[in-house]
């Protein structure tokens, strides 16, 4: 307790601690801290936390996949005298399904009278965009300064009636407090009934961020020139940018820094110009997705993808040889990556959407997570159910999983890691379907009146079990379920 004498007396303390309690409820964004008035002369303040950054009295919103509980402490000095104020506040995730009266809108304008049906995927309609959003408690519409073009995404998904797009900004643009970017892509789930695959994988990848770079995502309400088009999840484009997969391709370099994706839309689409864009190992094509080759200016070169293809051969050559491979590849974020495929039964495992990141001088590493609608059972043209092994020992094999389960030592270390997954994580899996699903009824109410969950137009590959699920709840159970049987299944067969 201070004494009479002391600068800070308790009323002067007080003062201090309802000046300076945060004014927000919670945080989902930035925010600036309060301060001390000009009449506290001689008076130093500074904001600090152990669990958050604070860069010029602003807190940094950390994009966590939980909502955390946190103290930050206000650090008063005079002269020698000093006192700490402490003052708790709730970090809340962005990655749950938001609350009905805050739910994210996102509403783009198509520009000169343009009408969604006339966005193509050959090119950008110019567009602008406004959102409504959550911003520390307070709900509010913004204009977002920055134009935009908008154009349809995906293989086949273009051609579903709900469409998924890709947007991208003149100007780098936060949107819903993700990190600044150009490039967003609004999913719209239409295969997918629970709404929540994608958003699920990508929310158990938050848990492996030592080994692998986790997207971020919001569940958005999309209109588009007033009309309401669904409920979508807005995420991050897979690429190299400064503010999410933060790596520089640096060409002077053979080894330049590559993202590689296995797809076999290569062969489908007949893409040319092999041995530069794309290469294959066992007849299997990846494609270089980062840096471009095509574009001239940054001075790519044949040599770079014969780097890489000779790295892949090399690494595959290695765990063929069961000698030496991890100089090749990080094993950790192998394992780990290849877990989530596994535990969901991804259908493209050993078909496209399967990412890959070498950094210059660096190891090879799987990542990030993408492209799970069909995952978790939800496809009817192959073995769906929860039983049975998928990505390697199969005709849907990973070439790359398969060789790396034949090593003994690393299909032990796969076991403990799904006896870990099966411990620690299923559970919060399992609460976070729990605590999302009230939450997704209303939000989804709108999207299946225009989208109704008993029917599906074009190419339908939803197995009849999911189709008669007539609800949300029944959705989130089935997942539940299959999670549960699964990973049971995959601990007592490996």
């Amino acid at each position: 307790m201070s004494s009479s004498s002391s600068f800070f007396n308790e009323a002067r303390i007080d003062e201090y601690q309802e000046t300076l309690t945060p004014s927000i409820p919670y945080l989902t964004a930035d925010y600036a801290l309060p301060t001390l008035d000009n009449h506290h002369d001689g008076v130093n303040l500074s904001w600090e936390s152990t669990d958050l950054s604070i860069i010029d009295n602003v807190i940094v919103y950390p994009h966590p996949g939980q909502d955390m509980e946190i103290t930050i402490t206000a650090v008063i000095a005079k002269d020698a005298e000093l006192v700490s104020l402490s003052f708790p506040l709730l970090v809340k995730s962005q990655l749950d399904v938001p609350e009905y009266e805050f739910r994210p809108v996102l509403s783009l304008n198509l520009d000169d009278g343009r009408r969604e049906n006339e966005i193509y995927y050959e090119g950008y309609l110019r567009a602008s965009v406004s959102v409504n959003a959550d911003v520390n408690g307070n709900y509010i519409n913004q204009i977002i300064e920055s134009p935009l073009g908008i154009r349809t995404r995906g293989h086949t998904t273009r051609f579903m009636p709900k469409r998924s797009y890709r947007v991208r900004f003149d100007e780098n643009t936060s949107l819903y407090g993700m990190k600044p970017a150009k490039n967003y892509i609004l999913l719209a789930n239409y295969l997918d009934r629970s709404l929540v695959r994608n958003s699920l994988v990508i929310w158990m990848s938050k848990f492996y961020q030592k080994t692998m770079y986790a997207l971020d995502y919001r569940f958005v309400d999309l209109n588009i020139n007033g009309t309401y088009y669904g409920q979508y999840l807005l995420t991050e484009r897979v690429e190299f940018q400064k503010n999410r997969l933060n790596i520089t391709p640096n060409l002077e370099f053979d080894d330049a820094g590559f993202l590689v994706e296995l797809d076999y839309q290569v062969y489908v689409q007949n893409l040319g110009n092999e041995n530069l864009e794309w290469f294959r190992m066992n007849d299997t094509p990846y494609v270089i997705k980062e840096p471009n080759p095509l574009d001239m200016d940054i001075g790519y070169k044949f040599k770079h993808t014969r780097y890489i293809n000779n790295y892949f051969h090399a690494t595959r050559d290695a765990l063929i040889a069961k000698t030496d491979y991890e100089s090749y590849l990080d094993a950790e974020n192998w394992l780990d990556y290849f877990l989530i495929q596994e535990i969901t039964k991804n259908v493209d495992v050993g078909w496209g959407s399967v990412f890959m990141v070498k950094e210059t001088g660096g190891k090879l590493k799987h990542m990030p997570l993408w492209d799970f609608d069909l995952a978790i059972g939800n496809a009817d043209y192959v073995d769906a159910g929860p039983e049975g092994h998928w990505g390697w020992k199969t005709y849907n094999k990973n070439y790359f999983f398969t060789l790396l389960m034949e090593i003994p030592e690393l299909q032990a270390r796969f076991k403990e890691k799904l006896l870990d997954f099966q411990t620690n994580i299923l559970p919060r899996v399992l609460a976070w379907l729990t605590d999302n699903e009230a939450r997704l009824v209303m939000l989804s109410a709108a999207n299946f009146t225009k989208w109704p969950m008993n029917s599906c137009n074009g190419w339908c590959p939803i197995p009849t079990d999911i189709k008669n699920l007539t609800s949300i709840g029944q959705q989130f159970d089935y997942i539940s379920n299959y999670l549960t049987v699964r990973v049971n299944w995959m601990i007592n067969n490996i």
